[in-house]
């Protein structure tokens, strides 16, 4: 999300009324993709205890789509919360939050990357295990074809 511009969500109050988010960002492009993904992994690293600022602002954009009743397309989903001294349960189940879809749907990876100096290149389980929600999801997504 560091890439691009996302504005806070700001509650306008002619939201209900809006085809699409009044903030002229690249929220909107970025909703529109979320919402009609077939699959979708929302990751963060964990700050503080929960999950990242840019994710957290992304999420109260996407208020537009639930106000306006629509739904994600996403047949399943992986949440990936990685802290450093604590708070990946947190912050999975915030992530959570993104999705309707029952729990075999949706995969789940907490993890421990240790002190902040430690580079995340290197941990090599770590993205193994995430490597392997991706694959997860691709051959879910396969097999409903």
């Amino acid at each position: 999300m560091n890439q691009y511009k996302i504005a806070p969500c700001q509650a306008h109050d002619s939201c209900a009324s809006a085809t699409e988010c009044l903030a002229k960002d690249d929220g909107n492009w970025i909703m529109d993709r979320f919402q009609q993904a077939d699959g979708v992994i929302v990751a963060s690293p964990v700050y503080f205890g929960t999950i990242s600022a840019q994710i957290k602002t992304f999420m109260d954009r996407t208020f537009f789509l639930f106000h306006h009743q629509k739904d994600l397309n996403a047949k399943c989903a992986g949440i990936i919360a990685i802290d450093g001294r604590g708070g990946s349960d947190e912050a999975s189940r915030e992530l959570g939050k993104f999705f309707r879809l029952g729990s075999s749907k949706v995969f789940i990876l907490k993890g421990h990357a240790g002190p902040p100096d430690n580079d995340p290149k290197k941990q090599t389980e770590l993205i193994k295990k995430a490597e392997t929600i991706g694959q997860k999801i691709a051959d879910m997504l396969l097999s409903n074809r």
